[in-house]
């Protein structure tokens, strides 16, 4: 099953994965997520959640001991953007991006994807992403990995899923 994972990760992403030692398969992508962040968050860390977030985020970002710092996505043009969000003002060890999002169905762009760890000031921060609605996409928009960006694949948790699509 991992084989199978990690050819299709190459396949739609390009980026080749060591089905070994990379890729862990959970009962869930929630479980997921949550073992994802119970490994690399510290007590007392903050998480950069970005709003609107699928309602686990904030709860799983206390459960590891983190404390969630939520980023609001602004309007621009009548679509949301990671453009012209507020960013805070220190880095955070990790945050969580939702692409395509849930529960507004947004895909961020290469351009955003890319404006991200910039905007968080947090350029070596542990990027934790559910992409689990990657098929799920409208208008010709492709969804991008933030493995696939260059210098993300090592700082990058993907959190995918056997999605509904396939049930």
């Amino acid at each position: 099953m991992r084989d199978a994972i990690a050819r299709k990760f190459e396949r739609t992403q390009g980026v080749r994965v060591d089905p070994e030692r990379e890729i862990t398969v959970c009962c869930g992508s929630t479980e997921a997520m949550m073992a994802s962040m119970m490994g690399i968050i510290n007590p007392g860390d903050e998480v950069v959640i970005f709003e609107p977030h699928y309602e686990n985020y904030g709860p799983d970002a206390i459960l590891s001991g983190a404390t969630p710092r939520f980023v609001q996505l602004r309007r621009r043009t009548g679509a949301l953007t990671a453009m012209n969000c507020c960013a805070p003002s220190v880095p955070a060890p990790s945050d969580i991006v939702n692409t395509p999002n849930n529960p507004t169905g947004k895909v961020f762009s290469r351009e955003e994807l890319e404006f991200i760890p910039r905007s968080l000031r947090a350029l070596e921060c542990v990027r934790v992403t559910d992409e689990i609605y990657e098929h799920i996409i409208y208008d010709g928009t492709r969804h991008i990995s933030m493995a696939s960006l260059d210098g993300m694949r090592d700082r990058t948790i993907t959190i995918n899923a056997c999605r509904r699509l396939t049930a």
